[in-house]
């Protein structure tokens, strides 16, 4: 990701009325996914914005899950890493952007290939 601002983005950052770095992380996703059952929680974190804020799947542990197009970050270890590096490079609390979201029984992202397994 370049860091030049387009003279429009510097503008809305010098005046305060965007958080400019939470678009570009965000890009067309819109909210985040808190997804929990009720032995533990991940935050769903798309592939493609992983990679717009200097990070990939392998950053994190073994705890957290992927597919194709999503990593799962495990609520303890992982999620914080994660909420370190978003508060690191934005100005919106990460909290304003995830969406809760219980399964019943056990999640479906448990049985997905964990993150090292084949990264």
């Amino acid at each position: 990701m370049t860091n030049e601002f387009t003279y429009a983005e510097k503008l809305m950052d010098e005046l305060g009325y965007v958080d400019v770095m939470k678009a570009r992380i965000m890009k067309h996703h819109s909210k985040l996914l808190f997804i929990s059952d009720s032995g533990h929680g991940w935050i769903r974190v798309p592939k493609d914005m992983l990679e717009r804020m200097s990070m990939k799947p392998s950053d994190f542990s073994s705890f957290s899950f992927h597919d194709e197009r999503y990593v799962y970050l495990e609520e303890d270890c992982d999620a914080y890493k994660f909420k370190k590096r978003w508060d690191n490079i934005t100005v919106t609390p990460l909290e304003q952007i995830i969406e809760d979201v219980e399964q019943r029984g056990r999640a479906e992202c448990r049985n997905l290939p964990r993150i090292g397994d084949d990264i």
